[in-house]
């Protein structure tokens, strides 16, 4: 069946354009301590996950778990605050079932947001990182063919040079990596950690299926993470969501300002 003709695909467009007819070209999804960058949005509709059709419920600390619709700083945008994760029982599918309904609501750049692990030594507790690979730990490819996608092409380079150039403009270092994307629910062991030091620069447990997701539907990608914690194998501090979100949540602005900065070159 077509991705953009699935039975709760129309339901889902239906219920959320009961709300709004406005169009956004740009898809925004808010990782853990994020949910404040919607504050920022003007919202023509807000419309639960709970309220939509065909998707599932969020469960993870600090995702608030609904769609907005509106205007940030001038650009029409769908905001998704909260996602589904693997590691909260649901399938490849249906974690990326809010892409598929960016897609038919007419997004076409997806702005993807999470909170990471930072393998790489030189990064700091709140640094942004613009993701400029991955590497799929997941063992999934959702809704995707084989071969649908060459290596290389997940990650936009023009959105990439806009995020590097408008961290400068904000006053933030400009950073890159490689994102690797685990399953969890747990955090890796010091042996993990040591071993994907070799090939990433940081590690989560999202992200990845929504990028496949979307490359697949033939929208632009870019994503950012923020560190929220050191990945140090040799001085392990502990960790929990609650510490995630909090350190997240301080990056926030940082994240908003790169955004705009992203959409203003692109207008």
């Amino acid at each position: 069946m077509d991705d953009l003709h699935q039975p709760w695909l129309e339901d889902a467009i239906q219920r959320v354009r009961t709300g709004t007819q406005l169009v956004p070209r740009v898809g925004i999804i808010l990782g853990s301590g994020l949910g404040g960058f919607a504050a920022q949005v003007i919202a023509d509709t807000t419309v639960p996950y709970s309220a939509i059709p065909g998707l599932p419920v969020s469960t993870a600390i600090g995702h608030k778990g609904q769609l907005t619709l509106g205007r940030f700083f001038g650009h029409e945008v769908a905001v998704l605050e909260g996602r589904f994760h693997l590691y909260e029982g649901y399938s490849a599918d249906q974690v990326v079932r809010p892409v598929h309904l960016l897609k038919a609501l007419g997004v076409e750049v997806l702005l993807a947001t999470n909170a990471a692990g930072g393998l790489n030594p030189d990064y700091r507790v709140g640094d942004v990182v613009v993701v400029e690979d991955h590497v799929n730990m997941m063992w999934t490819k959702p809704g995707v063919g084989a071969g649908e996608n060459s290596p290389g092409e997940f990650y936009d380079r023009e959105l990439v040079e806009r995020a590097l150039a408008a961290s400068r403009a904000a006053g933030v270092i400009p950073q890159s990596g490689v994102y690797v994307g685990m399953t969890g629910p747990n955090y890796e062991t010091r042996a993990e950690y040591r071993w994907l030091r070799q090939i990433g620069d940081l590690v989560g447990m999202s992200t990845v299926p929504e990028v496949i997701t979307a490359r697949s539907l033939g929208m632009q990608v870019l994503a950012l993470s923020v560190v929220s914690n050191a990945c140090n194998p040799d001085s392990l501090e502990p960790t929990d969501g609650a510490h995630v979100v909090a350190a997240v949540a301080k990056a926030e602005g940082r994240i908003r300002e790169i955004v705009r900065g992203v959409l203003d070159r692109e207008a």
